[in-house]
């Protein structure tokens, strides 16, 4: 029943179209483009960047100018990216089957949940409320209607199932069991790197759950320590990881930036878990606004602490779930914090929240003769059972359909630029947007669609700010913003790897000189100059302006104009 009810709320999704990350995959799986995108088909997709692939990429093929070159962006992800093969093979470009593919792997998620929180916890209640919060908890809305973040859902599936083999081989199940577990394991690390929280779960399994003697627990988890150590090595031998990029940061090859940005990421998505805010706020709001969401952070963490420590002195069940969710937190920190990546941490915080709700929850009979701390922990209670039963529900659908309205949202913007045939065989130059969003897509999704792409494209401003842009000369625009050409949260450059003053980026049809800088190494004006005057045939002009897409009327030399974007 609870299985149905959420698969419900999430049905919509089957008529969400593709968005975004989903393009390229289908993009790669037609076989190569002149190398636009480093992914193939079948094993391969989740590749986006690599330096011998990323020049074409910047230059007008989907990445901004201001794109580290040396970047990469390449996820070993073989079982994930074979699943969309398969869809690919047997419904070709066909989104409903996509996402009814992605349901059923919802589906299965919660199902092993639901017989994981069934066979370690004792107290009835404890794992009707925790399944109830997991099944319905709006975390999952990216993984089931986004794609491309299948892979969320299908590492906890795996890890799942080699928890459930390795707590069944520990109570003396065969060697059957323990191999079939291992394996699980294996194709959970290969479907994601968020599989890496899986071992947590096992570590937190042989160091607080079980009773025997340390070095038999300890001897326990070491086949997967073997397992992981190999997928480990593999990945760095073939090249796999990421460097360079804002939003990503490879605790291989970058640990002290890893170990600098871990405290801050830890406690925004450890409370974003606990109450729903926090994670998806942090890349949308401004810079401005982080020390308070951290604030807000650490005070969840410090409610939470505090709420469930009773329970977790006496439930060494309990401790398991809360070690194991905490630790899983660990490796997710290397991205930009987001919801959609806390379907491993909800699987043990959601049996330690009942936990410490059905304790709090004791002292209602007596409430009026209750101590103010008792009353805080039933009102600590209330709200955390508001939270998971009453808006989890409500915004499930809602997060589950966001993907499909940020994929609108970029598709409306592709079809207000020109669609004309003779597209093709021109440049066209955006001359200032609100987010690189807008415009990356676009290659990849005319391709698919058979509408004409323009042989490039260009944008040379995405920021919401007002940029000014004066005309140098016949062909050089000079593009100024007091904020950046480019805001704090841009993907494209890790803010670590700054551009200098006196920089060129050296592209076919123009040359980026960047002349000034902010403080944390962002262009605040740059010139650009084009390999043809700025009227010519090759080039189509286009702007944000004030929210409308127009054409961008050319200053005439020694004139500027002004744009804002938002």
């Amino acid at each position: 029943m609870l299985i149905a009810v959420a698969v419900l709320l999430v049905v919509p999704t089957l008529f969400g179209g593709f968005s975004l990350d989903d393009y390229v995959i289908l993009y790669q799986m037609d076989g190569p483009r002149d190398g636009e995108w480093a992914g193939s088909a079948p094993w391969d997709l989740f590749q986006w960047m690599r330096p011998a692939h990323n020049h074409r990429l910047i230059d007008g093929n989907g990445m901004p100018w201001w794109t580290y070159e040396n970047a990469k962006l390449a996820f070993l992800r073989p079982v994930s990216s074979w699943t969309h093969f398969i869809d690919d093979e047997m419904f070709g470009k066909l989104a409903v089957w996509c996402h009814f593919h992605s349901l059923l792997w919802f589906a299965l998620l919660i199902a092993l949940a639901m017989k994981a929180y069934d066979e370690l916890i004792e107290n009835r209640w404890v794992v009707g409320v925790a399944s109830a919060m997991f099944a319905l908890d709006s975390a999952h809305g990216s993984a089931v209607g986004w794609i491309s973040n299948r892979n969320a859902a299908i590492v906890a599936v795996f890890g799942l199932a080699a928890l459930l083999c390795h707590h069944r081989r520990r109570r003396g199940a065969g060697l059957l069991t323990a191999i079939t577990g291992w394996i699980c394991f294996a194709l959970c690390l290969l479907s994601g790197e968020s599989a890496v929280g899986v071992f947590g779960y096992v570590a937190a399994y042989a160091l607080t759950y079980e009773r025997k003697p340390l070095s038999n627990r300890l001897g326990s988890i070491l086949p997967h320590v073997l397992i992981a150590g190999v997928w480990a090595v593999t990945r760095s031998k073939l090249g796999y990881g990421s460097y360079g990029l804002g939003a990503y940061v490879d605790p291989i090859h970058e640990p002290l930036e890893f170990l600098r940005v871990l405290p801050e990421r830890f406690a925004i998505l450890l409370s974003s878990q606990l109450s729903r805010v926090g994670a998806d706020l942090y890349d949308l709001l401004p810079a401005r606004f982080r020390p308070i969401q951290l604030a807000w952070g650490a005070a969840m963490c410090i409610v939470f602490v505090w709420f469930a420590l009773p329970a977790l002195r006496r439930e060494r069940t309990l401790r398991f779930w809360t070690v194991g969710s905490l630790l899983s937190v660990v490796p997710l920190t290397a991205t930009v914090p987001n919801d959609r990546l806390l379907t491993l941490v909800g699987l043990g915080l959601m049996p330690t929240i009942a936990f410490a709700v059905h304790d709090a929850l004791q002292a209602v009979p007596e409430l009026a003769k209750a101590h103010g701390a008792a009353k805080l922990r039933v009102l600590c209670a209330s709200a955390f059972l508001f939270v998971h039963l009453v808006v989890d529900p409500l915004l499930l659908p809602l997060t589950a359909m966001t993907p499909s309205l940020v994929g609108r949202w970029a598709a409306s913007a592709d079809q207000a630029l020109p669609a004309t045939p003779d597209l093709r065989d021109k440049t066209l130059i955006v001359a200032a947007a609100p987010d690189s969003v807008l415009l990356s897509y676009l290659p990849v999704m005319r391709s698919l669609e058979n509408r004409p792409r323009p042989d490039k494209l260009y944008w040379l401003a995405a920021t919401p700010s007002a940029a000014s842009f004066e005309r140098r000369a016949p062909n050089v625009l000079r593009v100024s913003s007091p904020t950046g050409l480019f805001d704090q949260r841009s993907e494209a450059r890790s803010p670590g790897i700054k551009l200098r003053k006196g920089e060129r980026v050296q592209l076919s049809q123009m040359t980026v000189e960047v002349l000034e800088l902010t403080p944390d190494g962002r262009p605040t004006v740059c010139d650009f100059v084009f390999s043809e005057p700025l009227e010519s045939s090759r080039f189509v002009w286009r702007v944000w302006d004030s929210g409308q897409v127009r054409d961008f009327k050319l200053p005439a030399v020694g004139e500027t104009v002004q744009i804002t974007t938002g």
